[in-house]
């Protein structure tokens, strides 16, 4: 079974509620023999540099990121 997982954003590392409950519901499905493709946001802020990543359930998936700029600025609504 194929599966496409859409993140507001990278699930990795696994250190607070969001990512943990992406990366276990993948780890599930890994298990059950699913072939997954994970596409990312990656805001700005607290970006995540996919080239340090080093988990084995990162090896096991497909991964496509955006980088996303969210910083709010009010001079960019008039210009």
């Amino acid at each position: 079974m194929k599966i496409l997982l859409i993140t507001k954003r990278v699930p990795f590392p696994p250190n607070s509620g969001y990512p943990i409950v992406v990366y276990n519901t993948m780890k599930g499905l890994l298990q059950l023999g699913a072939d997954i493709t994970l596409f990312s946001l990656n805001p700005m802020k607290g970006s995540i540099d996919i080239e340090d990543l080093n988990d084995p359930i990162f090896d096991q998936i497909k991964y496509h990121t955006v980088d996303v700029d969210t910083e709010v600025n009010v001079w960019s609504v008039f210009f």
